[in-house]
């Protein structure tokens, strides 16, 4: 749980440093061929946002390989989503993973004007366990009452299954001096709840010994 916590640290306050390590594991994950396909697809769908071109990043891999490789190009390229497609030929099943542009990314630039807070959002969404609940700010200073409320409905229309969204003003300090008066968007992560099993049902409350 501890690593877990560090995790939503960091991409709060660290966010770059996420990024360069993630950049260094793709890096030993791929081979330096498919790395340079990934990096020059990643500037292509810069350009061409709306384009449905997907490449294929890995194949091959096991459980564990293919989960490092969704959250490493996530957190190096969050604009990028990926995907596990089984392929079936002659009679071998195979796990291939594609790259593409997300397009829930770029929703959410035309309505935050710094791409660094969508960066952080996306992969804050994206972020593998959810099996502790956690809290991500999103400075709206700049947006209107109409921008934020367009905000809280994309989020509850593409995540809203497991996160949550509430508008607040910067609270009145010294720290907070410059911003007081101006808002940001809470967004919560609902843990994922573990359902108690049928021996846990039956165990009473309060066990005689």
């Amino acid at each position: 749980m501890e690593s877990e916590a560090q995790f939503i640290t960091q991409i709060s306050d660290s966010f770059k440093e996420l990024a360069d390590g993630a950049m260094k594991n793709l890096s030993k994950c791929l081979s330096k061929t498919k790395l340079k396909e990934l990096i020059e697809f990643a500037s292509f769908v810069e350009t061409y946002r709306q384009s449905d071109k997907k490449i294929c990043i890995g194949s091959e891999l096991t459980k564990e390989e293919r989960t490092c490789l969704h959250r490493n190009v996530r957190l190096a390229f969050p604009y990028l989503q990926t995907e596990t497609i089984r392929s079936e030929q002659e009679k071998e099943k195979t796990s291939l993973i594609f790259a593409r542009s997300d397009e829930v990314y770029w929703e959410f630039s035309d309505l935050l004007s710094d791409r660094d807070q969508v960066d952080r959002l996306l992969c804050f969404a994206h972020w593998q366990s959810r099996r502790t609940p956690a809290t991500l700010d999103i400075d709206v200073s700049s947006a209107d009452k109409q921008q934020r409320t367009k905000i809280h409905r994309l989020l509850s229309k593409h995540l809203g299954s497991f996160l949550e969204s509430k508008t607040f003003n910067y609270p009145d300090s010294k720290l907070n001096a410059a911003k007081v008066g101006q808002s940001y968007i809470q967004i919560r992560i609902r843990a994922k709840v573990t359902k108690p099993t049928c021996q846990q049902k039956s165990k009473p409350n309060n066990p005689r010994y």
